[in-house]
């Protein structure tokens, strides 16, 4: 956190074109976060492990385990932590405990009580430690039994935001279970009680299956499916009560059957009185993108239980039914559960700033007239919406699901417009009537889920911030143009006076960044959320030139831009909070890019004069000299903000490098500026 531009490493000393510096961003970023496909790991539930939500804590509860475990028992914890880049992080802890990574003594919990003071955010002890990616990077927790508590509350988290687990924005940490057959999937081993200090692990034991016994596995029901792949040309070997074996779809009997390198298997087995199995010699059999150590049990899954024949069509985004409502999904001989993971926190994520960052690069796209970037942005949201019932029915299985865990909330306007916006243009791409059922539904959510005033005007309760016209409205405008619907564009508008109401300061010209429902606005003009406004006026203002409000908003990013003009700082950029030259209100590079697009779309439409031509070449100075580095990378973007009265919170918020706050709107900005920049050039040639 807090990463400074190398001296001699500015991007303003290379001297690129605008469309090569838009190139080179957007590389870095496709470089640092790429892109990724699906990856499978088998998972198995180990009893009294669970996760309290979709980003809480991992709970291991011993009780469950030994329920007559007397007092004073002991018994430990232990996995490692897989992460997809070295860094510094929390390993946060409660309970009775005492805690070691890598072999070394880091905690003792007793009574509540830490031996070192390190803090408690969260709720959690929270110990600074340094993973690996090569590391085993090894945790164990002894935990002791006092009066009825057994077990311990476990977190990996970044610094910023300890007590919620590290699985979606800015970085991805898992704890794996420290088994060499499990190696790589998720869970924690769990050992015997202790005697004398000793004990090994019980939890989980090696799995030795090779064969699906259905009637252990499935008990209730008739058929199951297993299917594999095949990559060596032989005769399948086999014994069970099969009835029928599909080769890439087509039946081909049961006796003698020949399969090829590259063919698909499904074989469909039925229950024949008390006899429902499947011995399969998988020597050359395997399951694609499947990443496992075990030397059994994992180059076939299955399917099942199914009532009577219905063979599935084979597909590991599905989500299968059978005739009883149950929801089924793929399994393992053991009963392990095959998960779908996501290794990125980029690519497949519901999260508001990836979505800033997948707006980049769609703005980036149709300045370079690139077809692969538009394809990648379509991609992203197409992947999304079809892998969102599997998401879903993750997380109903196991709490915190292996990606897109903010789906599983999504009730709030975070967790909605910005997806809600980029499923509308990769719909108006594409037409995909999947991203439709998305776009429905977002709307409908923000109308009957989201909090709002006796106005109408969205809120948090207690709070309303400036940031949620952003979480908003793009998207609302969006949909009614998509729709036609003259009333949708309306309530967008309601939305904004309701704002503006709270938030906007006349004095200042600026809008404060929270609204406190028992204090009133808290006059702290945070630079980002600022940007969200300009930002969201910009999107919106298109679509009403011809309504009676278009007076309304137009004036009000006239204020709103004369007032940047007036507090735009030597440097080219604004700062974290506008208004204020205190030493800690550093330069801030998203608040810089999302004023610079606005103002870069206020002069292409004739909102604000030619003068902000100059405001707007000397933002894109400050960002090419103090905020993009000669590789792409892009620096000096707040973090997530909180909220508070005071604006020396504002100031203590860190800064983070290839944050997509930044980068997205850096492109995006940059984009828009290349565009009126050909404009400019092609009206002095004539």
């Amino acid at each position: 956190m807090n990463e400074k531009i190398g001296s001699g490493k500015e991007m303003s000393l290379k001297n690129e074109t605008l469309d090569r510096t838009i190139r080179t961003i957007v590389d870095k970023m496709l470089e640092t976060r790429p892109v990724c496909e699906p990856k499978y790991r088998a998972y198995r539930k180990i009893r009294g492990v669970c996760y309290t939500n979709a980003l809480g804590s991992m709970k291991v509860d011993l009780n469950e385990l030994y329920p007559d475990a007397p007092e004073g028992s002991k018994a430990f914890v232990e996995f490692n932590i897989s992460v997809l880049q070295d860094n510094e992080i929390f390993l946060n802890v409660l309970g009775e405990c005492e805690v070691y990574y890598d072999g070394e003594h880091v905690l003792t919990i007793e009574n509540g009580s830490a031996d070192r003071n390190i803090g408690t955010g969260g709720g959690l002890f929270n110990i600074p430690i340094t993973v690996k990616v090569n590391d085993d990077n090894k945790v164990r927790i002894y935990c002791t039994k006092k009066s009825d508590r057994f077990g311990c509350l476990v977190n990996l988290s970044v610094k910023r935001y300890p007590g919620m687990w590290a699985s979606d924005y800015l970085y991805c940490a898992r704890a794996t279970l420290p088994v060499e057959e499990f190696a790589g999937e998720d869970g924690v081993a769990i050992s015997e009680l202790l005697a004398d200090g000793k004990g090994k692990l019980s939890f989980p034991q090696e799995t030795a299956e090779q064969g699906f016994d259905f009637m252990k596995l499935c008990s209730k029901g008739n058929t199951a499916y297993v299917y594999s792949k095949v990559k060596k040309t032989h005769q399948l070997k086999y014994s069970g009560t099969v009835s029928e074996i599909y080769v890439n779809g087509k039946a081909a009997g049961t006796d003698a059957v020949e399969i090829s390198e590259g063919d698909e298997l499904l074989i469909e087995c039925e229950r024949e009185g008390d006899k429902w199995f499947l011995e399969l010699d998988d020597s050359y059999l395997y399951i694609p993108n499947l990443e496992s150590q075990r030397k059994h049990g994992n180059r076939s899954v299955f399917i099942g239980p199914f009532h009577s024949k219905a063979r599935p069509e084979i597909s590991f985004s599905k989500i299968y039914c059978n005739e009883q409502g149950e929801k089924l999904f793929w399994r393992f001989c053991d009963n392990s559960q095959l998960r779908i993971y996501i290794d990125s926190v980029f690519f497949g994520q519901w999260f508001y700033a990836l979505m800033v960052g997948f707006y980049g690069i769609r703005s980036s796209a149709e300045a370079l007239g690139d077809e692969e970037l538009s394809r990648l942005f379509d991609y992203n949201m197409q992947f999304m919406a079809e892998y969102s019932d599997y998401v879903l029915y993750d997380a109903e299985q196991n709490a915190m699901p292996t990606f897109m865990p903010r789906f599983t909330e999504a009730n709030n306007l975070d967790n909605l417009g910005t997806m809600g916006m980029n499923f509308v243009d990769a719909y108006n791409n594409t037409h995909d009537s999947s991203m439709k059922k998305f776009i429905d539904d977002i709307y409908a959510r923000m109308r009957e889920v989201v909090p709002t005033n006796e106005d109408g005007t969205f809120y948090r309760i207690k709070t309303m911030w400036a940031d949620d016209l952003y979480m908003s409205c793009p998207f609302l405008i969006r949909l009614g143009v998509l729709e036609k619907s003259d009333d949708i564009i309306s309530y967008t508008v309601d939305q904004i006076r309701g704002f503006a109401k709270r938030l906007y300061n006349e004095e200042k010209k600026l809008f404060s960044h929270i609204y406190f429902t028992d204090k009133g606005a808290n006059n702290v003009f945070w630079g980002r959320g600022n940007g969200w406004v300009m930002w969201t006026l910009s999107e919106v203002l298109p679509h009403i030139k011809n309504s009676d409000d278009f007076e309304f908003l137009h004036d009000l990013f006239v204020n709103l831009s004369s007032s940047l003009k007036k507090y735009h700082s030597d440097s080219g950029l604004w700062r974290q909070v506008i208004d204020s030259c205190d030493e800690g209100s550093y330069p801030e590079t998203s608040c810089t890019a999302m004023f610079m697009l606005a103002l870069v779309r206020g002069v292409k439409h004739g909102w604000i004069d030619n003068s902000y031509i100059e405001v707007i070449k000397k933002a894109w100075e400050g960002l090419l000299k103090y905020s993009i580095d000669s590789e792409g990378n892009v620096y000096g973007v707040c973090m997530g903000s909180g909220c508070s009265m005071e604006k020396e919170y504002y100031y203590g918020i860190p800064t983070i490098m290839n944050d997509d706050h930044g980068t997205g709107a850096v492109l995006a900005a940059a984009s828009e500026w290349y565009e009126l920049s050909v404009s400019i050039q092609e009206t002095d040639k004539n």
